[in-house]
Order: structure tokens, then sequence, then C-alpha cells
């Protein structure tokens, strides 16, 4: 159900930025908003709280946020106010994120490596991958030494596992079966 919620809120919202072509700052502010919510558990705590009308979270939206948001947005914040959907604001935020992230063709690549890599190493990398995938890469890097030597890279759903604990994992598998 709170899924159905978010992807209800958040394609209506994206629309409307669509429409508007205003997705990139919509979703900086989306960005921002939830940054803010995660920092300040008190005013989150206050947008959810059910002891406090409809109406004075609305005022409160617009005294604090008029200035810094975009009209879209802010329009957003208190619907999702008005329907008590404000517990739901974080789902609508991810939910609008994977849309965005697909419009603008941004992938998240996991890269291990057996070893730190160097800067020109990362930017060959990602090179490649941005020209083999058609997309912008953000790179999560980490550095695991049970590799042994090599690379393992996660894009979505697709494991590029060039690692030598692989290697010879997968060696080792072709020995066993020549075995039996």
């Amino acid at each position: 159900m709170a899924k159905l919620v978010a992807e209800v809120y958040a394609d209506a919202l994206f629309e409307v930025a669509s429409e508007n072509q205003t997705t990139d700052s919509i979703f900086a502010e989306f960005e921002n908003f939830a940054e803010l919510l995660r920092e300040d558990g008190d005013f989150w705590e206050l947008l959810r709280s059910p002891k406090i009308s409809k109406e004075e979270k609305i005022q409160l939206l617009d005294k604090i946020f008029s200035e810094q948001y975009s009209q879209y947005f802010l329009n957003f914040l208190k619907v999702i106010v008005e329907k008590r959907r404000a517990n739901e604001f974080l789902n609508i935020y991810s939910v609008y994120r994977n849309l965005y992230r697909d419009v603008a063709k941004i992938e998240t690549a996991y890269i291990k490596s057996a070893v730190e890599l160097t800067e020109e190493q990362k930017k060959v990398l990602i090179a490649n991958l941005e020209k083999s995938t058609g997309k912008t890469i953000e790179p999560v890097y980490s550095v695991e030494p049970a590799l042994i030597g090599g690379i393992v890279i996660k894009i979505g759903y697709q494991m590029i596992d060039h690692s030598v604990s692989k290697g010879i994992s997968d060696l080792k598998a072709m020995l066993i079966d020549k075995v039996v």
C-alpha cells in the first residue's frame, strides 16, 4: 500500500515537473527537503503529528519555504500534508528519484576492487562504463582485499566480475568437473 501511495504522488509530481520542464529543479528541491527531514527529526515529527492541524502545518510550510522552493514543490508539500500523507514523503522521494534518474539516464555503479584504484584508473573505468551503458555513471567505490586482484562492478541488475578470486573459483569448478 505504501509503495502504491508513493508511486501515485511521485508520478503526479513528475508529470507536472515534466510538463513544466522543471524535473531537475524539483529533484534538487526534493533532495534538499529530504536531507532537511533526515537532519531535523523534530521538524519531521511535526509534519507527521496528528496533534497539529493541517492548516497550521500548511501555514508553517508557507512561512518557512515560500522563498526557498518553487510553487510546484511547495504545492506538492501542501497536498501531502492536506491528504495526511506526510509520513510517506521519503517513500515518495525514493520513487521520484528513480523516475528522475531513469529519464536523466543516471545509473549507480558499485565498484569493488582488491586495492584502491588510482584517479586515472577511475576516470578510464567510468568513461568506459558510460560509453558501454549510454548513461551517466555515479560510482560508489569500495576496496575488498578478498578479491585478490581485479574488479567487480554491479550496475542495476548486471554484475561484471573480473576478479582473481572469481577466476580461481571458476578454475576450481572446471577441475572438479573434469575429475568427476
